[in-house]
């Protein structure tokens, strides 16, 4: 599943050893983990700055394209809901 988001080397690290996208990614992961329908968003990209925001919503929307998964993103940030938004 680490490879899925792009960290296969993070397998063994600690919480604190982790920036904040790449926790946000193993949260992701965790969420991938039961295999769900719909993953549900809730400020994922929040505290992060543009570079990894940008990698976090293509995650996001690799993830959707290529397991066909369902995302329902929350977000205060209009820039996010136009970059991820499909409809």
């Amino acid at each position: 599943m680490l490879e899925l988001v792009a960290l296969p080397d993070k397998e063994n690290d600690y919480p604190a050893q982790l920036s904040g996208g790449q926790k946000q990614r193993v949260a992701i992961a965790r969420a991938l983990v039961n295999r769900p329908k719909i993953l549900l968003c809730d400020e994922a990209t929040s505290a992060l700055d543009p570079k990894t925001t940008r990698s976090i919503l293509y995650l996001l929307k690799k993830l959707n394209r290529e397991l066909g998964l369902t995302i329902v993103v929350i977000t205060h940030e209009m820039s996010v809901v136009r970059e991820i938004c499909q409809k």
